[in-house]
């Protein structure tokens, strides 16, 4: 007989089904604040990039301060001084000077107003300004004045050479500097005489010739002219037109002559001169020694 075949199964075989394969990690949550609006501005500055302001600094600029006076090593041709200011290269050797005076008078039913003069304060004492630059052949100008009516101090001097030294005079126009001096001395403020000294390198003071009297003015300008070349010297008085008053001359071949470089001076026994303009001349130059 034939096989009985078997029953059909009730249910579905079992299979197993395959691991699932890992999942990715979930998204991050949203913010739960609101992000920022554009218009909302940044916390730091933005470092400011070319054609933009620059930025302020946070600290005070330092003032520029002006470097101490240095000495030139070669001393120019001309040098020049007015007295609106103090000048670096001028310095008091005695007294006390006052610059950016002003001195008024009538002259010919006008008021004149001269402007930028210097003068001492003190009319007992000899007072004496002094430029640093160092000359030995020079021409020295100064322009000058005497107040009208004040008869105390009447004289005004122009220094060549001047050096400190131990070994001078430390009185009158020498001040502890040898030097040449020329002085214009005036008498009852109607004439005038030109002198010339020296403050030796021995410590000697004395005068070395004088000129004979000329006509003076007070309240009217004039002209010091003092040259040293060598041991000749000059000094000459000009009025401010350029004519010459007065001129004396001297061969200063002297014990204790002064032979070294020194500064230019200008000075007086009194506080009735106005000064206006000094300069300086290097002659030097000239007669090719530089």
């Amino acid at each position: 007989p034939s096989p009985v075949p078997p029953p059909k199964p009730t249910h579905k075989p079992y299979t197993e089904e395959p691991t699932p394969a890992p999942s990715t990690a979930a998204p991050s949550p949203k913010p739960t604040h609101k992000p920022r609006s554009p218009s909302e501005a940044p916390t730091s500055r933005p470092t400011p990039t070319p054609g933009n302001p620059t930025l302020k600094p946070t600290f005070k600029p330092v003032k520029k301060t002006s470097s101490p006076t240095v000495m030139p090593t070669v001393m120019p041709k001309v040098t020049d001084f007015t007295f609106c200011r103090h000048h670096p290269m001028l310095h008091t050797t005695s007294s006390h000077w006052k610059v950016n005076l002003t001195y008024s008078v009538y002259k010919a039913g006008a008021l004149q107003n001269y402007t930028c003069l210097t003068k001492p304060n003190q009319f007992d004492e000899s007072a004496v300004l002094t430029s640093s630059y160092k000359m030995m052949n020079t021409t020295v100008n100064a322009t000058w004045l005497k107040e009208a009516d004040v008869e105390d101090g009447q004289v005004m001097m122009v220094g060549v050479r001047a050096e400190a030294s131990d070994d001078a005079y430390q009185d009158s126009y020498c001040q502890g500097s040898v030097k040449y001096i020329c002085n214009v001395e005036s008498y009852s403020l109607s004439h005038a005489k030109v002198k010339l000294r020296v403050c030796t390198t021995g410590g000697d003071y004395y005068q070395l010739t004088s000129s004979t009297m000329t006509s003076f003015s007070t309240d009217e300008w004039y002209i010091t002219s003092f040259t040293a070349v060598g041991d000749h010297l000059r000094c000459t008085l000009f009025d401010l037109k350029g004519d010459e008053l007065m001129k004396v001359n001297y061969h200063a071949d002297i014990d204790g002559k002064v032979t070294d470089a020194g500064g230019a001076e200008i000075g007086e026994y009194s506080n009735s001169i106005y000064f206006k303009e000094l300069s300086a001349t290097d002659k030097s130059y000239f007669y090719g020694q530089k």
